[in-house]
């Protein structure tokens, strides 16, 4: 569902204007159309402007958007990437541990049964 706030905007969209000198003129006579008209040519002219500087302003919102999540990722990645090494290396530590101690376990075997042998 649509929130009401979602139609809330700092920015304008639109405007009632009169034009001046306009209001004496008879409706759409010559006179009022071209008093009309100067006012057009004027809000045209403005309109260019104002376009340009929300696009560079929404832009540049954007932009500074994308930079902080650019900043964070980059720093969550570097976090993930040093837990990730240090995994690495507890687990190739574990794996020499195990190694280590097969070769215990099998060296110790061996001193079992060279001692069982001598006992018989």
């Amino acid at each position: 569902m649509v929130q009401p706030s979602e139609f809330s905007s700092d920015i304008y969209t639109e405007v009632y204007l009169t034009a001046k000198g306009a209001k004496q003129e008879r409706a759409y006579s010559d006179a009022y159309k071209n008093k009309v008209k100067q006012l057009e040519e004027e809000i045209k002219d403005i309109s260019k402007i104002e376009n340009e500087k929300r696009l560079r302003s929404v832009q540049k919102e954007a932009e500074e958007k994308i930079d902080k999540k650019e900043k964070k990722f980059k720093k969550e990645r570097k976090k993930a990437y040093k837990k990730l090494d240090q995994a690495e290396k507890k687990l190739k530590k574990s794996r020499q541990k195990i190694k280590d101690s097969k070769a215990k376990l099998a060296k110790s075997k061996k001193e079992i049964s060279d001692g069982e042998h001598r006992l018989e």
